[in-house]
Parts: structure tokens; C-alpha cells; sequence
């Protein structure tokens, strides 16, 4: 029918962008979505499910932990990674003061 479907659980990218705000400074869609693929990679990697796992999730958590993390280390950008750690897949959030 000519129609994109969207992924299970997901709003269009509008939707989220004016519902819940901007990306934190150094993080774009674009990186977001890499980020959110290696995620996903990582926890299959570990034979871990990955079946509730939406991008809105990711975008909500580096929403609410940018913030603080910014202002904590004066810092005008922040990128996150995706780590492993103890057998857990965890987002690592590393501040750029430049």
C-alpha cells in the first residue's frame, strides 16, 4: 500500500521531538539512533532479550541524564557510549567541556 510502518511502540520522530524536548548538546539523531543499534547489538551479543527495547527509551534516558551530568562537570556537550559491564549493557555518558 505504499504506507512506512512504524516499529512496535514507536511515535513518530515529530511526536517525540515537540513532546519531550530537544537531544542534550553533542547528541543528534543520528548518533541516538546508532546508539540505540548498538545497544540492541550488545544486549543480543549477550543472549539477553531485547524484545521491550524501543529508541524512545534510549531518548528518554540520555533526556533525563544529560542534565545533571552537563552541569555537574560544566560541560557544553556530552556523548554517550553503549558499555558492557558485569554482564550488563549500560550507557556510559562521557562530558566535553569544549
Amino acid at each position: 500500500d505504499g504506507l512506512r510502518r512504524a516499529e512496535p511502540g514507536s511515535r513518530p520522530r515529530e511526536t517525540i521531538d515537540r513532546a519531550e524536548g530537544a537531544l542534550p548538546p553533542g547528541m543528534d539523531e543520528a548518533a541516538t539512533r546508532a546508539l540505540f543499534q548498538r545497544f540492541v547489538q550488545a544486549k543480543r551479543l549477550l543472549g539477553q532479550s531485547t524484545e521491550r527495547i524501543t529508541y524512545e527509551q534510549i531518548v528518554k534516558t540520555i533526556r533525563e541524564q544529560a542534565p545533571p551530568i552537563l552541569e555537574r562537570h560544566n560541560a557544553k556537550e556530552i556523548v554517550f557510549t553503549v558499555t558492557v559491564k558485569d554482564d550488563r549493557v549500560i550507557l556510559t555518558a562521557k562530558p566535553k567541556r569544549s
